[in-house]
Parts: C-alpha cells; structure tokens; sequence
C-alpha cells in the first residue's frame, strides 16, 4: 500500500496487523495501532490509509474486514464497521 503522509507525519498498515504513524522528517515512530490480534499468514492491512480533518481510515484484509477510523494526533479509535469480507481496496474521502 502507499502511506498516507499529512501534518509532518507517515501513515500505514503492515502485515503484523498493526497500523503505524512515524515522524516523516526522522522516522521515529508515534504511535501504533492493533488492528488484527495474532494475524494469520493471509490475515494483513494493505489498503492505503486516506487522511481528512485530523482522522486517518484504512481497512483490514481478513475474513471479517473491517473499516477504522483513527485520532491521527494519538491513534485512539474513534468508530470501526466490519463489512464481514476481505477489503483490499482503500477508503476514499470526499468532501
């Protein structure tokens, strides 16, 4: 997936099932996310995150898939939507 970059920090999932914020000028990590507790081999967060007014959405590649949407300042959840199938497309944001 393509990483979400916004206010001086880099978004994205990987395949540990945990979704990370890292400072874009030093890499140092922010903050980390569990999306998908013991990740099966084909269990993984490959849908580029979109970013929009503070919150970063991405989605889960598992059996359940489910849709976050996170604080981006902290990583707190701020809802979930398990659509019950594997999403491998990424959210999109209009305004």
């Amino acid at each position: 997936s393509t990483p979400a970059i916004a206010d001086g920090k880099i978004y994205i999932g990987s395949k540990d099932g945990k979704f990370y914020c890292f400072y874009a000028n030093n890499g140092s990590e922010v903050w980390n996310f569990t999306a998908i507790q013991n990740p099966s081999a084909w269990d993984s967060i490959q849908s580029s995150p979109a970013y929009g007014n503070g919150f970063v959405y991405f989605a889960t590649n598992t059996a359940n898939g489910t849709i976050y949407a996170l604080n981006a300042s902290n990583g707190n959840l701020v809802w979930k939507y398990e659509v019950g199938q594997y999403i491998m497309s990424s959210p999109f944001l209009w305004r």
